[in-house]
């Protein structure tokens, strides 16, 4: 496994290498290049293994491939994003690696049935307005009918007069 070459001529891969040479155990996630030029993603800790003098002469490193868990988590964080934009038709076809799996699965029903949420309330925003609208129209027809009202009276004692 190889890393990027930019990465390995910066200063953050030389200090890895430094605090390695001073003895300090190093953990984190590490991008790697495999065959043919795929990414591979892995946790890995780096345990300098120090000689009878206290200096590191060799480091030890056991690492573990979480390429499935980070494409689950950029997948994951492209779904909320598009559902943050307002677009409620993002669903995940890929299937996670382990326990992610439950996730993608609730993802997609969340977001099936919060656009199911959505619809029926565009649709009785929709009916409301129809029946507001008529309701106004029938307000319209009833007072062009009759003669303009005035009002007259306290807030206790409110009486109409017809003109």
């Amino acid at each position: 496994m190889f890393i990027e070459p930019s990465y390995a001529a910066g200063n953050e891969y030389r200090e890895f290498w430094d605090r390695l040479g001073r003895g300090e155990y190093q953990a984190a996630e590490y991008l790697r290049i495999g065959k043919g030029g795929r990414q591979v993603w892995i946790q890995a800790s780096c345990n300098p293994i120090l000689d009878m003098s206290g200096k590191p002469f060799k480091v030890v490193k056991y690492a573990t491939d979480i390429t499935g868990r980070k494409a689950a988590l950029n997948m994951l964080g492209a779904g909320l994003a598009m559902l943050a934009d307002g677009d409620l038709t993002a669903q995940i076809d890929t299937h996670f690696v382990g326990e992610l799996e439950e996730v993608r699965i609730a993802f997609n029903e969340a977001i099936s049935r919060f656009a199911g949420i959505v619809a029926q309330i565009c649709g009785t925003s929709g009916a409301l307005k129809t029946a507001t609208g008529e309701i106004l129209s029938g307000a319209k027809m009833k007072r062009s009918s009759r003669s303009p009202r005035r009002w007259s009276g306290s807030a206790r004692n409110v009486q109409v007069q017809r003109r």
